[in-house]
């Protein structure tokens, strides 16, 4: 039979192993296949390969936590045909009779989640989710998690591998946390005594679409990445703070057994997989313009994106968005590329193979932490190329010792009230103002911009907010 990525139930075991291997995703990459097999158990470690023997096989789904099977596959089994019937028959009426169960179960431990009450003169627990296939989000919230520990707090870090059942939260009930983190996403799942906290850093439709309504709890507290994400949630009448990206400083940070080069690193990933999703002829036209503005002009404001949606019929905002990402990040380092530097380029992450054009610079993919931070404490200067200043890769940077140079947006948030964002950062306009500002000497105070952003202050900040609204110190297990 054709499995495709179908949540399948295998009779035979290494036939199971070998699909589970391939790791076959539906849903944009997110939702990953379900691989279970009866008969003994082998010993891996796949993250979408289950064991689920035949006797137990009713109550094993009913109360698991991932998706119950949709197929069953007979390959490698050698039964005949009225073998298979008769399986099909049996198995597939146990997979029948266990949805229900599954379902009358995570019903009773979702009731009991939003009924939950809490003792805070007790240790805090914590609660932040991530899933392996996000590039950024994931390391965000387990590097508040770590934050959070690090000031003595119990933190359970539930990270997903694509192959959970949404409706599954026992796990979050045997938890009972005091607290949720949450990237994006308001957590309606949770009791009224439950602290909230939620980080904008996408424009996401629940956000963008004026016509879904949105209710927020009296524990819900709201941060913004940018101020434009602000604006927006403030059309919905959802008051937020300001929270740009925060810094590991543990892991990012100056390394003295790493020899510095003159050279220029680039870490991110290339725009050119959305750009393609979105290619046609007038929108072809519209990034020649858009790229043509960045190279006169510098930076296009949203008012500007407005004025040439608005001359461009089958543009759409998020169309818009694609193309300036595309401009921002590939096309203007092409620019860059073109220009008589004088240092070295070397460009690390996903999908810039694609063009040929970046593969004399091109050095491949590198991990998540440490190897990145290495890679920054080997070079004197970094690019930062996109729509905001205080990015993820800006401060990692600039904690590994490396000068970030900026491509200057006008977004306000980039300089707060306490801070000159000048005193920290390189910034050009266009490409062409780049062989200038490498002949000049640079001394910026990254230190000073490190302090300003870690996530040991933003833990103590989220601590902190728990302890005053229930009139008491917030207390740890240290």
């Amino acid at each position: 039979m054709e499995i495709g990525s179908q949540d399948t139930f295998f009779l035979d075991s290494k036939t199971a192993e070998k699909y589970a291997s391939e790791l076959r995703t539906s849903d944009a990459g997110y939702q990953l296949q379900c691989c279970y097999y009866s008969g003994e158990k082998l010993e891996s470690h796949l993250p979408n390969l289950f064991h689920l023997p035949l006797e137990t096989l009713v109550p094993d789904l009913a109360e698991g936590r991932h998706r119950i099977p949709t197929a069953i596959s007979y390959e490698g089994c050698g039964l005949s045909a009225e073998q298979m019937r008769e399986s099909n028959e049996l198995i597939g009426a146990a997979i029948k009779s266990a949805a229900p169960l599954r379902e009358s179960l995570n019903s009773i431990c979702g009731r009991q989640l939003l009924q939950a009450e809490l003792d805070f003169s007790e240790p805090l627990r914590f609660l932040l989710q991530g899933h392996v296939n996000t590039r950024v989000m994931r390391h965000v919230s387990e590097n508040i998690g770590k934050a959070l520990q690090g000031l003595g707090q119990v933190v359970y870090f539930r990270l997903q591998h694509g192959t959970e059942d949404n409706f599954y939260t026992r796990d979050i009930l045997d938890f009972n946390p005091h607290v949720t983190i949450n990237i994006n996403y308001l957590n309606h799942i949770i009791s009224e005594d439950v602290f909230n906290f939620v980080w904008i850093q996408d424009a996401l439709p629940w956000i963008t679409d004026q016509d879904i309504e949105v209710r927020l709890r009296s524990r819900d507290r709201v941060f913004h990445l940018t101020h434009y994400l602000g604006d927006l949630l403030l059309k919905k009448d959802i008051y937020s703070s300001y929270q740009p990206f925060c810094i590991d400083h543990n892991t990012y940070k100056n390394r003295s057994e790493v020899s510095r080069e003159d050279k220029i690193v680039v870490i991110g990933s290339s725009y050119i997989s959305q750009w393609a999703g979105v290619r046609s002829a007038k929108k072809l036209e519209l990034c020649k313009i858009v790229l043509d503005h960045y190279l006169q002009h510098g930076y296009l404001d949203l008012e500007g994106r407005e004025i040439l949606i608005a001359a461009y019929s089958e543009i759409s905002s998020e169309d818009m968005k694609y193309i300036c990402d595309y401009v921002e990040r590939d096309l203007l380092l092409k620019q860059i590329l073109s220009l008589d530097l004088g240092v070295p380029i070397e460009i690390y992450g996903y999908d810039w193979e694609l063009d040929s054009d970046f593969m004399p610079h091109y050095k491949g993919v590198l991990a998540y932490g440490e190897s990145i931070s290495r890679m920054y404490n080997s070079a004197k200067y970094t690019l930062v190329l996109g729509g905001y200043v205080l990015q993820q890769r800006t401060l990692e940077a600039a904690a590994s010792g490396t000068i970030p140079l900026v491509l200057r947006a006008t977004e306000a948030e980039d300089s707060s009230s306490v801070e000159k964002i000048e005193d920290h950062l390189v910034f050009f306009n266009t490409p062409s103002e780049l062989p200038a500002l490498l002949g000049k000497k640079h001394n910026p105070n990254l230190d000073g911009l490190v302090a300003r952003h870690t996530y040991d202050k933003f833990a103590t900040e989220i601590t902190s907010h728990v302890g005053d609204s229930v009139g008491t110190a917030t207390r740890s297990t240290t």
